[in-house]
């Protein structure tokens, strides 16, 4: 009877082995190279959009195979729109100007992109190029900009930052918060995150972003021709603010 079925009950088992390593590896990622955080994060992709025009090349990223079509095409005005605004800088003289930025996602997920520009720019007759850090913050569910003072109380970051409690990335800057008082950097970081001010009193030379655990900075710096990078663990920011649901709406706090 046993012998009878004996084949069968191969058959079975051999198909319960075949499913159970198939589960195994898209659990841990090997099938796929996705997890299933971070397929559940990966609703739209992203590709390069480029504009150029004499010498200036500006590359910015925009994202494809969103659900929701109108809200794909808002959200790519908009980081086209910001990756632009660097062009401020030159009153928006591209005559004589070498231009060259390009971009580093620091943080993609569903509600979040945090988009990093890094370039150098030159302008006929000046006296040195200068190099170039800004940064946009997009909120997905929203298609809105994300700026400092929209995630964190000012002062308090303003005195973690004059305190030392950032890490530096570049140690050549790591003690540039001994250059300036305490109303400097809440007045720096209270204006963060906007090229709309560039050449006005208002003007700011401070951005910040996003990465899976950290809210980083960039201040000017080498007498506004540089700039640095420091970073604060999210676990180490005392208040945040949650009137506004940034936070929740960002889900970072749990990522």
């Amino acid at each position: 009877m046993l012998k009878k079925y004996a084949p069968i009950f191969l058959l079975i088992f051999f198909v319960i082995l075949a499913l159970s390593s198939t589960t195994k590896g898209i659990v841990n990622g090997q099938a796929t190279g996705i997890t299933s955080k971070t397929s559940k994060n990966m609703i739209y992709e992203i590709m390069k959009g480029t504009y150029k025009v004499k010498g200036v090349q500006i590359n910015y990223p925009q994202i494809f195979k969103l659900n929701n079509k109108g809200k794909q095409e808002n959200i790519n005005q908009l980081i086209k729109k910001e990756a632009l605004k660097v062009l401020n800088y030159y009153s928006g003289e591209i005559d004589g100007l070498n231009l060259e930025i390009n971009y580093n996602i620091k943080l993609k997920n569903a509600n979040l992109l945090s988009i990093q520009y890094v370039g150098i720019g030159y302008k006929t007759g000046s006296p040195h190029p200068n190099r170039l850090f800004y940064t946009t913050n997009v909120n997905i569910n929203l298609v809105s900009r994300v700026r400092l003072k929209d995630l964190v109380k000012v002062n308090e970051i303003a005195h973690k930052f004059k305190n030392g409690k950032f890490k530096a990335l570049n140690a050549n800057f790591k003690d540039i918060y001994n250059e300036y008082p305490i109303e400097y950097f809440i007045n720096a970081f209270s204006k963060a995150d906007s090229l709309d001010t560039i050449g006005t009193e208002n003007q700011s030379d401070t951005f910040c972003y996003l990465s899976k655990d950290s809210l980083g900075i960039s201040v000017s710096a080498g007498g506004g021709v540089d700039h640095a990078e420091f970073e604060i663990k999210f676990k180490d920011i005392v208040t945040i603010k949650t009137e506004n649901g940034v936070w929740k709406s960002l889900n970072l706090l749990e990522s």
